[in-house]
């Protein structure tokens, strides 16, 4: 039995996906050299809608960003072989791909040096993958602002229309 998991009678139900609206043609790259984590964080981010790929080394994240780029990378620093500040200064070279970095690094320094290397977010582990996963949406909604629903429905009657910045 999942802890996400509601116990009705004698049915076990899981809640449903919070889907992000324009996520089943978005792309996310996991580069974590640790299975659980990239595991975990797969699932939950196909679970909202999005298409996932991942790499477990710096060397393969490069070679499928050059292959089948995706429309963001999620990258863990401490990889083996090629560290994943030497990733991300590879991949500014060519390509403006949203980076988020999530690693174990918590200094300030380290995120420093993550945002000067290029990155558009940082994240620190152990995350709540609910975070990860509004970072996500947040970091692509900038980049790609088509994947915003035209109308959210509000509390009241509200009706929220995202791109044109007002609420009705």
């Amino acid at each position: 039995m999942c802890s996400d998991c509601i116990r009705q009678g004698a049915t076990i139900v899981q809640p449903q996906p919070d889907l992000t609206p324009g996520a089943e043609s978005q792309t996310v790259l996991i580069v974590e050299d640790d299975p659980l984590v990239q595991e975990i964080v797969q699932f939950q981010l196909r679970w909202v809608g999005y298409q996932v790929s991942a790499a477990r080394t710096g060397e393969d994240a490069l070679a499928q960003m050059r292959d089948a780029p995706a429309d963001l990378m999620l990258l863990d620093l401490g990889l083996p072989g090629m560290s994943g500040l030497d990733v991300l200064r590879a991949l500014r070279a060519s390509s403006n791909v949203p980076v988020i970095i999530a690693t174990g690094d918590a200094d300030e320094q380290s995120r420093l040096e993550g945002f000067r290397a290029g990155a558009d977010d940082y994240v620190v582990k152990p995350f709540s993958v609910e975070e990860l996963t509004h970072r996500v949406r947040a970091v692509l909604r900038h980049v790609h602002p088509e994947s915003v629903a035209d109308e959210i429905a509000g509390p009241a009657g509200i009706v929220i229309r995202p791109r044109a910045q007002k609420s009705l």
